[in-house]
């Protein structure tokens, strides 16, 4: 499978969760609905690797790096699950959206010394202004 079908199937299946979010969080606390989330993801990867037969081994730093970035992404969504239970989903979202795309251009750019064309830059541009102008 190409990376085009891995990224519109995680488009379309985050859209749906993101969107479910908002009436779950007034049902749960929304922490709690990550930690289910994280529960339920855990299980499906275990299902996973099990049907695959993966080997998994990791060695300390490998351990680390893992747990850095699981605590990034568990915090960044335990804040953005509060944000969407107390604003409108359809300013938290696109708000968080311009964020990510900030950080990893910047991140890109400056610390992986990637390039960013100036089709890359204008387009940068055009999706913040694209979004700025859906939430005003």
């Amino acid at each position: 499978m190409n990376w085009f079908f891995y990224a519109v199937s995680a488009m379309i299946l985050q859209g749906i969760l993101v969107f479910t979010i908002k009436p779950l969080s007034s049902i749960f606390n929304p922490l709690l609905l990550l930690f289910m989330q994280y529960f339920g993801g855990l299980i499906s990867v275990i299902i996973y690797v099990k049907i695959k037969k993966f080997k998994l081994k990791i060695n300390k730093k490998e351990l680390l790096l893992a747990l850095l970035s699981g605590f990034l992404v568990s915090t960044g969504l335990s804040f953005y699950y509060l944000a969407i239970k107390l604003a409108p989903i359809s300013i938290v979202s696109p708000l968080q959206s311009i964020g990510i795309m900030m950080m990893q251009a910047f991140l890109g750019f400056f610390a992986l010394k990637e390039k960013i064309s100036k089709k890359g830059l204008i387009g940068i541009v055009c999706s913040i202004l694209c979004i700025i102008f859906l939430t005003i």
